[in-house]
């Protein structure tokens, strides 16, 4: 991959997984595994990094804070209207009858 012969997009990481423990399970000295381990993350790390969402630029950071700033009221809003819908429809139990004056 260094050399440039070799995307990260071309190589499937459950085969490089599996060779890697493939070919480092058998050994009893760990060493030489654990010398690869840091190559093997950074591959990993560069097949990943595509996948990953990039950092919006200031200006749509800033309009984004706006638009969810301005959305909160409206969750609010739709909360208490949901809460009254549900009070309306359930049946009252307590309802008191005052009689009427003679």
């Amino acid at each position: 991959m260094r050399s440039g012969h070799l995307a990260p997009a071309e190589l499937a990481l459950s085969q490089l997984v599996a060779d890697y423990l493939t070919y480092y399970r058998p050994l009893s000295d760990l060493e030489p595994a654990t010398e690869a381990l840091p190559l093997l993350a950074r591959v990993i790390e560069l097949k990943a990094r595509p996948l990953l969402p990039r950092p919006l630029p200031d200006e749509a950071a800033a309009e984004l804070e706006e638009v969810l700033t301005a959305v909160a009221p409206l969750t609010e809003l739709e909360d208490a209207v949901a809460f009254l819908r549900y009070r309306r429809r359930r049946p009252r139990r307590h309802v008191r009858t005052i009689p009427k004056a003679p």
